[in-house]
C-alpha cells in the first residue's frame, strides 16, 4: 500500500512539474515571438539606415525623416487598409506594404495577430482559406492552389515543412485543364 501512495504522490509530484514546464514552454514562445518581432525592426531600421548611407553618398535629397512608406504606398491606399483593421503604425503599415505589393509571399512576423486580423478582413470575399500546420494542411493547399484561393497559415513554429518550399518559391506547374471532358495539355493552357 505505501508504495502505491508513494507512485502517486511521485506521479503528481511529475505531473505539476510536467505543468510548470509546458507553462515555460509557452512564455519561451512568447518571448521568441517578441525577439523576432523586435529583429524585424530592427532590419527594416538598419535598410533605411543603408538606403541613407547610400542615399548621402550619391548626394540623393530624401525627405526628412525619410520613410519608405512614402514611396511605396499613398495616404488613400493606408486608409483603406485601417479601415480592414490594420493599424497605423510604421511596422504594420510596411507588413501592409508587403503583403499587398510584393511579388512574393508575404511572411508576417505577428505576434499581436494584427495582421492576421487584416489578412482575414481584407480577404474574405476571396474565400479565403484559414490553417495551422496539422495532418491535413497539404489536402487544403492543393485545393487553394487548384481553384485560386488564398490561404493563411497561422501559428507557424521555426519548421515549416518542406513542400511549402515550392509554393514560396512559385515553383507550381499548371499541368493540364479541362474544357468539357477533354483534357488540354502543356502550351494549350494559358
Amino acid at each position: 500500500m505505501a508504495d502505491l501512495e508513494k507512485a502517486e504522490n511521485e506521479i503528481v509530484a511529475l505531473n505539476n512539474q510536467l505543468k510548470l514546464l509546458d507553462e515555460a514552454l509557452q512564455q519561451k514562445r512568447k518571448e521568441q515571438a517578441e525577439l523576432k518581432a523586435q529583429l524585424t525592426i530592427i532590419e527594416r531600421q538598419l535598410n533605411n539606415a543603408r538606403i541613407l548611407i547610400v542615399a548621402l553618398k550619391r548626394r540623393i535629397l530624401l525627405s526628412q525623416p525619410y520613410r519608405v512608406e512614402q514611396l511605396l504606398t499613398d495616404e488613400v491606399e493606408m486608409s483603406q487598409w485601417a479601415n480592414e483593421s490594420l493599424p497605423g503604425d510604421e511596422l504594420s503599415v510596411q507588413n501592409g506594404i508587403l503583403t499587398a505589393k510584393a511579388s512574393r509571399f508575404p511572411l508576417c512576423i505577428d505576434p499581436q495577430e494584427q495582421a492576421v486580423k487584416w489578412i482575414r478582413i481584407r480577404e474574405s470575399a476571396n474565400e479565403l482559406i484559414q490553417k495551422s500546420f496539422n495532418s491535413d494542411f497539404l489536402p487544403q493547399l492543393r485545393r487553394a492552389i487548384i481553384f485560386g484561393r488564398p490561404i493563411l497559415f497561422e501559428n507557424a513554429e521555426e519548421y515549416i515543412d518542406p513542400i511549402l518550399d515550392t509554393v514560396l518559391e512559385k515553383n507550381i506547374l499548371r499541368q493540364a485543364a479541362t474544357c468539357g471532358e477533354t483534357a488540354a495539355q502543356g502550351d494549350d493552357v494559358k
